[in-house]
């Protein structure tokens, strides 16, 4: 194979099955232990997969080259990680709006735009969605502590610490680096409703006293201070956030 060619210019009826390959594993697992490359010939027009080879090292490097070169981009800085499904890229310290629907009469219905620590989101194609906050306001590496996301609806235990519970908001369908905005948008202009956690923030009072003074104007910066561990890297984070196999679930 010389080319790959994934553009829409090329129609169906100039398309020809040229060869396949095979994937092999157990049924009661999702692993793949072995691959083969079989050539398509046809017999009476229709097409049949020949006898293959066991598919080499060489084999699937080339065509690795292949889906890279069809897939190839400059990344943006905030990227910090895109492979295998798994998109991750962390957003300096800002202010945004935010919109709350609380019990609490502290908070209550409301939506005003107050200051946010530097954040890393991770997003995997099996749904998974987790957010991170730093400590320090410059790019991160994989050996950088991570801390909790001073945020409702975020559970801080579990398989994923910092994973973000979804509810009925509708979320980008794809991990691509063009839909990073699509997934803070979904995450910031969604309804914060209550902590999922007993301690998010280092706060009197907690994650819906700060809250409220966030809202209140009670800061001009986010309160660094405020922050506690969540107990992982940057590294662990994302390895939490890759794709689950089979039968596998979120605790």
């Amino acid at each position: 194979m010389a080319n790959l060619n994934f553009g829409a210019a090329q129609s169906e009826a100039q398309l020809s099955l040229l060869s396949a390959i095979l994937l092999y594993g157990h049924k009661s697992s999702d692993g793949v232990i072995y691959a083969s490359h079989h050539p398509v010939r046809l017999d009476g027009g229709q097409p049949i997969i020949a006898a293959g080879k066991p598919l080499t090292i060489q084999g699937l490097r080339a065509m690795q080259s292949l889906l890279d070169a069809a897939g190839q981009e400059i990344l943006p800085p905030n990227v910090l990680f895109n492979s295998g499904g798994v998109l991750a890229w962390w957003i300096p310290a800002c202010h945004r709006r935010v919109f709350f629907r609380s019990n609490d009469d502290r908070i209550g219905t409301t939506s005003a735009v107050v200051p946010h620590p530097p954040l890393v989101m991770v997003v995997s194609s099996d749904a998974g969605w987790a957010i991170a906050a730093l400590r320090r306001n410059h790019r991160p590496n994989a050996d950088t502590a991570l801390m909790r996301a001073p945020y409702m609806n975020v559970w801080m235990t579990g398989k994923q610490p910092g994973r973000i519970c979804t509810g009925n908001v509708s979320v980008p369908k794809d991990t691509l680096i063009a839909t990073m905005q699509k997934w803070e948008a979904a995450f910031f202009d969604s309804e914060f409703t209550h902590p999922n956690d007993r301690k998010v923030v280092k706060y009197s009072d907690g994650l819906i006293a700060l809250t409220a003074d966030l809202l209140a104007g009670a800061f001009k910066r986010f309160p660094i201070r405020c922050l506690l561990p969540l107990g992982c890297t940057l590294g662990e984070f994302v390895r939490a956030g890759a794709p689950e196999k089979k039968g596998g679930r979120h605790e």
